[in-house]
């Protein structure tokens, strides 16, 4: 399975102690150049991005057209661009992407896309994940996340909690 990453499922699950979820559902996940960057950048605010830098199991890739990395980028900040253009190139199984934007361009490619809260999800199903409360109470007291009490509901029932 091919999964390409956007930065804020990676960083939102580096920052619950969590990011190992994504190599028990995946195995191996590929992020472009751009947003191996923004993860580096983000260090001094968020510290645990520092345990996505050189993990075995994140693979860094340039995105090769840079004609087409620019055409998404008009519609979508940087990272999801070249995200998108990677997942295109290498034929991606999926995408993780929160944006709502870059989950529309994303889409109408053709990808499929799943963000942070279907990634709960699956990892709940999975038996990787005892609680998406517990981390969605983490999340929402210790990072900038936050979902509407509805979504919220919808998330646990659908993890079955």
């Amino acid at each position: 399975m091919i999964v390409v990453s956007d930065t804020s499922p990676l960083v939102y699950l580096a920052a619950v102690g969590q990011a190992e979820l994504l190599v028990k559902l995946y195995g191996r996940v590929v992020v472009p150049v751009g947003v191996r960057d923004e993860i580096a950048a983000g260090v001094a605010k968020m510290p645990a991005n520092r345990s996505l830098l050189g993990c075995d199991w994140l693979e860094v890739l340039p995105a090769r057209d840079a004609n087409r990395v620019a055409e998404f980028a008009a519609k979508v900040d940087e990272g999801e661009a070249e995200a998108i253009e990677l997942a295109l190139e290498l034929k991606a199984d999926l995408v993780l992407m929160d944006d709502q934007d870059g989950r529309a361009v994303a889409e109408q490619e053709g990808l499929r896309v799943v963000g942070l809260l279907g990634v709960l999800v699956e990892a709940r199903h999975a038996g990787h994940l005892d609680s998406v409360r517990a981390v969605l109470s983490w999340l929402s007291t210790e990072t900038n996340f936050r979902l509407t009490p509805e979504l919220q509901a919808s998330i646990l029932k659908a993890a079955g909690e």
